[in-house]
């Protein structure tokens, strides 16, 4: 028996299959920093004395945009202070105090006894007899309801 040279695509199947289960293996394997970390120091890119000075320009901006509310809200203030003083009070009042003598005299013009007569004169016309006869719903009007017309 004669042991025979491998043909190139099997040599090829097998070394594809041998990084195959390489790869698959070490998948699960979690990921260390490398051979570098050990020669060379890594960091972040920010350097340590940056971040003190990072946090002074976050305390400034915050007292700028406090400061800017501030402002803001005395701009409100004094718009309403203007507003105010701009009210006239005292022309406000002689406008209330005229609408209400308005009221009153238009008040005493109306005669409410006047009304009431001229109502009950009116119901006092009206023929019972002749609606019904018009309207043909005697239950209507001879209801309890309706009787005093």
């Amino acid at each position: 028996m004669q042991i025979s040279k491998p043909k190139n695509s099997t040599l090829a199947l097998f070394v594809i299959a041998l990084v195959s289960i390489v790869t698959l293996a070490s998948w699960n394997v979690p990921m260390s920093s490398g051979v570098l970390s050990r020669f060379f120091d890594i960091s972040d890119t920010i350097p340590q004395k940056c971040d003190k000075k990072i946090v002074e320009l976050n305390e400034a901006i915050a007292q700028l945009q406090k400061a800017t509310e501030t402002l803001k809200e005395r701009d409100i203030a004094a718009e309403v202070a203007k507003a105010v003083e701009s009210l006239n009070l005292d022309e406000i009042h002689s406008n209330v105090e005229d609408a209400v003598l308005q009221a009153r005299s238009a008040l005493a013009k109306v005669d409410a006894q006047k009304i009431k007569e001229e109502v009950a004169s009116a119901l006092a016309k009206i023929d019972k007899e002749k609606l019904r006869s018009k309207l043909k719903l005697p239950q209507l009007i001879s209801s309890p309801r309706y009787s005093n017309l």
